[in-house]
């Protein structure tokens, strides 16, 4: 029986849903490849990866932390945009938000989830989306901060009124029961933050380099294209 080798991949947490059909689809394609997969926020694997950890190939939520391993000269080539996501405002109260963006201002809301805005890409963005639309000093006291998107997530469904999380994380199983626009999510005017693109770069010290440009290149197939697609990300 052949050996499989073990492909170690950094991934920012808001590919967890697309991952896991991700991942069986590039199995089937190749079986000699296994995948380990590790997520968290795209700052917190940067910092990782320029502490020398093992990984060889790192899947972000933006094109600045693969461009910082880039520039410290730890990557191989430079990043290269793989799908772009999108923000919504999300909560597990019914119609609570369905006036909108100006319901944050609402009494009732006092907690706001967003991801920590260093370290997590879609932090930023709803930062910026809260700044732009002109709510910042009205809700600035009911922020909470996250470590990763998917930590938002857990917060928004159990102790946070609302919560800025990825598109891709209403496809989880178990919110499948909120995946209902305008009643429990809604999307967010795409001229309120800058796109999320985000990118991926191979390390320089990868052990399975070989099998990392395999990885790679499925990432940027047709494929994968159509996956990233079905969990609400937009891929040129």
């Amino acid at each position: 029986m052949h050996s499989q080798t073990s492909l170690s991949v950094a991934a920012a947490a808001n590919l967890k849903i697309p991952m896991t059909e991700l991942e069986s689809a590039f199995n089937s394609e190749h079986p000699d490849i296994k995948l380990t997969i590790n997520y968290g926020s795209s700052g917190k694997l940067t910092a990782q990866i320029l502490e020398g950890a093992p990984f060889d190939i790192f899947l972000a939520a933006d094109t600045l932390f693969p461009q910082k391993i880039f520039d410290a000269q730890a990557g191989v080539g430079e990043p290269v945009i793989y799908a772009s996501g999108k923000v919504v405002l999300f909560t597990v109260i019914k119609n609570s938000i369905s006036k909108g963006l100006v319901a944050l201002k609402d009494k009732k809301i006092k907690t706001i989830s967003i991801a920590n805005p260093d370290t997590a890409p879609y932090g930023r963005a709803a930062l910026n989306v809260i700044k732009k639309y002109g709510i910042y000093e009205d809700v600035e006291k009911k922020l909470v901060f996250a470590e990763s998107i998917s930590q938002v997530v857990q917060q928004a469904v159990t102790a946070s009124d609302v919560g800025f999380i990825a598109k891709s994380s209403l496809f989880a199983v178990d919110l499948q029961k909120y995946n209902v626009e305008k009643t429990y999510w809604i999307d967010i005017d795409t001229s309120l933050y800058e796109p999320i693109d985000q990118a991926m770069i191979i390390i320089k010290n990868a052990k399975e380099p070989e099998a990392a440009g395999v990885f790679y290149d499925f990432i940027l197939s047709v494929k994968a294209a159509e996956i990233f697609r079905k969990y609400g990300y937009d891929v040129k």
